[in-house]
């Protein structure tokens, strides 16, 4: 009987303390940085799968951050660059009011247009938006000072054919 009871009070034990050391799951560190709109200078997105992040504010002499601008024809473009894994991303779009969903092609007054250079400081690959391989962009805030949004985007290299697919897109940036 004392052999049942101490072997009864041994299992009871082991399972609190498998449960008890179980109960604290560590939360993944997310890869791409968050979608915000409160212009906190971040892009992120991933390459086929391989995430790129963005951060700070993009400047002559620091090639590592987002910038924006928009022009007095209405054409707003933003870009990122530096980071690690290296690479420069910029989208290209005519603001229309009232329009949030930009399909991203060819650059006309209705379509927006995307480029990624892969490995900038060696030169890399170029990529662009085209007819047929197309993304797009959704902006969730533009006002002077702020740009955010997210993006979807498949781009070819003109001179070998090769595609890439920019997935989970989001940037937030301020001037």
């Amino acid at each position: 009987m004392k052999n049942s009871l101490l072997y009864l009070v041994v299992l009871v034990l082991a399972f609190f303390i498998i449960s008890a050391s179980s109960c604290h799951k560590e939360d993944p560190i997310p890869d791409l940085v968050p979608i915000t709109t409160t212009g906190a200078n971040t892009m992120g997105f991933y390459v086929d799968g391989v995430p790129h992040n963005k951060k700070g504010i993009y400047s002559f002499g620091n090639p590592d951050g987002v910038s924006w601008g928009k022009y007095a024809d209405g054409k707003i473009n933003f870009w990122g660059g530096g980071g690690e894994p290296r690479g420069y991303l910029s989208i290209s779009f005519y603001e229309v009011l009232g329009t949030k969903l930009f399909l991203l092609s060819k650059l006309s007054t209705t379509t927006g247009l995307g480029e990624f250079i892969d490995d900038v400081p060696l030169g890399g690959n170029e990529y662009y938006t085209n007819e047929n391989v197309t993304g797009t962009l959704e902006i969730l805030r533009l006002d002077e000072h702020v740009i955010a949004g997210t993006f979807d985007i498949h781009l070819q290299n003109p001179n070998i054919g090769k595609i890439v697919h920019l997935t989970d897109g989001r940037f937030d940036i301020k001037q």
